[in-house]
This record gives structure tokens, C-alpha cells and sequence, in this order.
């Protein structure tokens, strides 16, 4: 049987991880925002940051002031009506994230980040 303590010391193993990590652990790694000091966003800041609040101002009275974007989002687009308002918010999105650039520095994420080895089979570990 294969130990924590094993796969710590040893981190070639045969079989390939699956590392599901959520915003705030881009968050985390990005105190500072991006590499132009753009804040990286949690659900419940898009609205704000992103300027969704006219979207979303009539949903949000129902919701009890809400700010989670994902729980107004999912009730905007429940109604087949708002399909033009879910795309302009989903093209403000878009925007806001795409000209994001990663900082010049290793971030959490770079110094945990797992990589094939190219000249092997296993998986190991970057050193940055």
C-alpha cells in the first residue's frame, strides 16, 4: 500500500491526479490581482467589478440582496426571455477575464503544478 509520506518523498506513481481548485484558491494566488494588479474575482464579486448591476437589479429584489453571481445568473437565465441580456453579461465577463496576464513571479499554482515527465512515464513535481 502506498502512504502519503511515500508519495511525498517519491512523487513518480502511475497513475494521473485530478486537482479541482475553485476561486479562492486563485484568489489566494493572486493577492495582488494579475501581473497589472486586475483583481481576481470570487462569485461574489463579479457583479460589482464586472458592472452587472443593471442586470441583474430586478432578479435581485427577489433574492434578498444577493450578490452571488451564480445564484442570480442561474435565475436570470431561467426565464427564455433574457437570452440577449445572459449573452451581453456573458460577453462582459469574457471581456473582463481575457486580457488578464499571469504576474512575472511563480504563483502558489505554478509551485504546485504537476507535469508529465517528458523523458518518463511518471509524474513529478516542478521546482520553481
Amino acid at each position: 500500500m502506498i502512504t502519503i509520506d511515500h508519495l511525498i518523498k517519491n512523487p513518480i506513481v502511475k497513475k494521473p491526479h485530478v486537482v479541482v481548485l475553485g476561486a479562492g484558491a486563485s484568489k489566494a494566488s493572486f493577492p495582488n490581482g494579475d501581473a497589472n494588479g486586475k483583481p481576481i474575482l470570487v462569485m461574489n464579486e463579479i457583479i460589482k467589478f464586472v458592472g452587472l448591476n443593471p442586470y441583474f437589479e430586478e432578479i435581485d429584489e427577489n433574492q434578498n440582496g444577493c450578490d452571488n453571481f451564480e445564484v442570480l445568473y442561474d435565475s436570470l437565465i431561467s426565464n427564455p426571455e433574457n437570452q440577449n441580456t445572459a449573452s451581453d453579461i456573458e460577453k462582459r465577463i469574457k471581456c473582463y477575464f481575457s486580457d488578464m496576464e499571469l504576474p512575472d513571479e511563480a504563483t502558489i499554482y505554478d509551485r504546485t503544478t504537476v507535469r508529465r515527465n517528458v523523458k518518463g512515464n511518471g509524474l513529478t513535481h516542478l521546482k520553481i
